[in-house]
């Protein structure tokens, strides 16, 4: 499946389920975005400034994965940057 059938499958699904939310509910309706860390080039200003965005366009929570391999890059070799990055960022 390419890019563009993702998008469209989300955001149908996007409208289906607004059509099932009562205008009274709409407010109480948890808004996430999804916010990765190498999205924002690990840094941690980039990262506050699009906090910043995502709560101003009325988002209430942040989901971010952290990939193993960001902080494992090779057995027994740790990226110390990373930690130090996810500690703050977290």
């Amino acid at each position: 499946m390419n890019r563009v059938s993702c998008v469209c499958l989300i955001v149908l699904f996007c409208l289906s389920y607004s059509a099932v939310v009562t205008a009274n509910e709409v407010d109480q309706i948890e808004k996430y975005v999804a916010l990765h860390g190498a999205e924002t080039d690990f840094n941690l200003e980039k990262a506050e400034y699009l906090f910043k965005k995502a709560s101003e366009a009325g988002f209430t929570g942040v989901r971010t994965d952290i990939a193993w391999s960001e902080l494992q890059p090779e057995q027994n070799h740790w990226n110390e940057d990373r930690f130090v990055f996810y500690q703050r960022y977290i």
